[in-house]
Order: structure tokens, then C-alpha cells, then sequence
């Protein structure tokens, strides 16, 4: 186990920070590592929850105007999803 996490720190802050940064000690070391590493996971996480939103966005938008071309309705983009919204709020309170 003591050999797998000198190659992960040695990795993780490669030879010219591992040099700055021997001072800590292996255990500080280790837990640097393990938490830039789950840093790491957070933003790649977020990343791809991004990319998911932006995608669905972009489908809701291109729906949005299709919509809008059928009932003919025309404007901004905020116009047209304001309009579409009020329609099936009025839709619902039926």
C-alpha cells in the first residue's frame, strides 16, 4: 500500500512539486493528493452536468420554435417561450 501511494503522490504533484512540497511528509502528502483528486472529480462532474443543461437547453429552444412555427407565433425567442408558457398555464387551469 506504501509503494501504491508514493506513485500516486508522485503523480499527482510530479518531480518539481514533490521537491517543494516534501517538507509536509508522506501522510500530508497523501491526503493533498487524495483531496486535489476529489476536486478533480467534483469539476469533472460539473462539466458534465453543464454540457447535459446546455444540450437540453438548446432541444427546448429548437422545440420551442417548432412549437411557435406551428401556432404561428412570432418574436424573440423570450417572446416565443413566454407565450408558449401562458398557453399551457391556461391549458392546465382547464
Amino acid at each position: 500500500m506504501q509503494v501504491y501511494n508514493n506513485i500516486n503522490i508522485h503523480e499527482h504533484f510530479r518531480e518539481g512539486g514533490l521537491k517543494e512540497k516534501s517538507y509536509y511528509g508522506i501522510t500530508k502528502l497523501k491526503q493533498i493528493e487524495k483531496e486535489s483528486r476529489i476536486q478533480k472529480n467534483k469539476r469533472e462532474t460539473l462539466r458534465e452536468c453543464t454540457v447535459e443543461i446546455i444540450k437540453i437547453g438548446r432541444s427546448f429552444v429548437k422545440e420551442t420554435r417548432e412549437l411557435a412555427e406551428k401556432a404561428r407565433i412570432t418574436g424573440s425567442v423570450e417572446h416565443i417561450i413566454k407565450t408558449t408558457f401562458t398557453f399551457f398555464e391556461k391549458q392546465d387551469d382547464n
